[in-house]
């Protein structure tokens, strides 16, 4: 709801000093844990090095996550609504949907390689979607959620299989690949702002309460 009235301020439906929340104390919300979903560094390698063939039925739901995890956190819904002109070069632009944020994104040889496998194998034309997620069957936004919804519960138990077959305790879902991120840049001590930057977050705030939720031994 923060979210949406800070929106509605920079649009100029709310007046500035708004607030709603002044008498309304969060404190005792913020004290509750949230699950952590952040990977070691020992078990981030060993997805990493897995390679599936094209005929795992787990092989996709591994290239989400990479996908994710080497585009800065990339949410699921947006790599669901990826196109290739959304490609320009070895760039990957494009808007986020919860927040509207613009990314320009460098494409690594990981990203490359996996976006060269859609392309060989999935292509339709350049104003197509990129993954076999979502496709122009899919028109209206109930169509469009309920698809994605379906094909994300699939790929988050598809990654349950992995995590057993790659011997990682951690509950692994699409998000630990977004939170991740977050810890690997934490680690090397990259700043607080840059790493709002990346995550589009709305404010430093925000995203030091989303590192503090991760407990020490993660982020150490």
């Amino acid at each position: 709801f923060k979210t949406l009235l800070n929106h509605a301020k920079k649009e100029g439906f709310v007046k500035k000093e708004y607030n709603p929340f002044k008498d309304i104390d969060f404190k005792k919300y913020r004290s509750i844990k949230t699950k952590k979903r952040a990977l070691t560094v020992e078990d981030m390698d060993k997805i990493k090095t897995l390679v599936l063939p094209p005929t795992s039925k787990l092989f996709h739901a591994h290239n989400y996550f990479l996908f994710s995890y080497y585009c800065w956190g990339i949410n699921f819904i947006d790599i669901a609504h990826l196109r290739w002109t959304d490609l320009q070069k070895s760039r990957l632009h494009y808007i986020r949907k919860k927040t509207g944020d613009e990314f320009d994104i460098n494409l690594n040889p990981v990203v490359i390689q996996i976006l060269d496998y859609y392309r060989q194998h999935h292509f339709i034309r350049e104003d197509a979607y990129i993954f076999p997620i979502l496709s122009d069957f899919h028109k209206t936004s109930v169509q469009i959620d309920s698809r994605i919804d379906k094909v994300l519960k699939q790929v988050n138990h598809d990654l349950k299989e992995i995590a057993k077959l790659l011997g990682i305790d951690e509950h692994l879902t699409t998000y630990s690949a977004r939170h991740t991120f977050a810890t690997t840049l934490y680690r090397k001590e990259v700043p607080t702002a840059r790493i709002k930057e990346l995550m589009g977050h709305e404010s430093e705030r925000v995203t030091e309460i989303y590192l503090q939720s991760f407990d020490t031994e993660t982020l150490s």
